[in-house]
């Protein structure tokens, strides 16, 4: 059977769960349902194409003179995601209200999944705890609506999972 493909718009869900001391989630891998009971809905507020996830693998040298050829081993890995997010008409900008330089949280994004479906236990999940920057407003010429970006960075490598899975997989 062939693997079927999915595509981003209307399967992809943007969480944000504000946690200043990082311990609302205990197993990084598998968190826990009502670990996530603060979470902030924050898909219908990202412009489609406005997630990036920012994960680079960095490259060392690792040639010897006597060859000819560039040999490369892997170094660190970056995790700085940005985020671009929809300005909205007062009261109504909850993710421009949230951001706040400094702000410390958990990102979590779901995929293959209609974004309106609430979390569950068995879905697969990005989890990061970062930290956000200043929101950045991008002023557009005419015709087009009034975006921001948000940058953030991970704040600790072993509070970085691309696989977790909630409720580790029951």
């Amino acid at each position: 059977m062939p693997e079927i493909k999915f595509p981003a718009d209307g399967q992809t869900y943007i969480g944000w769960l504000s946690d200043p001391v990082g311990d609302a989630i205990d197993d990084v891998s598998a968190p826990d349902l009502s670990e996530l009971a603060g979470i902030v809905d924050l898909s219908c507020h990202i412009q489609s194409g406005g997630l990036d996830l920012g994960v680079s693998t960095a490259t060392i040298d690792a040639a010897s003179i006597c060859s000819a050829f560039v040999s490369m081993a892997l170094g660190r890995t970056t995790v700085a995601p940005t985020l671009t997010g929809w300005r909205y008409q007062q009261p109504d900008d909850t993710f421009w209200e949230l951001v706040d330089k400094g702000e410390l949280g958990w990102l979590i994004i779901r995929t293959g999944v209609a974004t309106d479906e609430p979390l569950a236990d068995g879905d697969m999940v990005t989890v990061a705890y970062l930290e956000m920057s200043d929101p950045s407003p991008e002023f557009p010429g005419g015709d087009t609506l009034t975006t921001f970006a948000v940058s953030l960075v991970l704040v600790n490598g072993r509070l970085f999972d691309q696989k977790a899975v909630i409720g580790g997989g029951s």
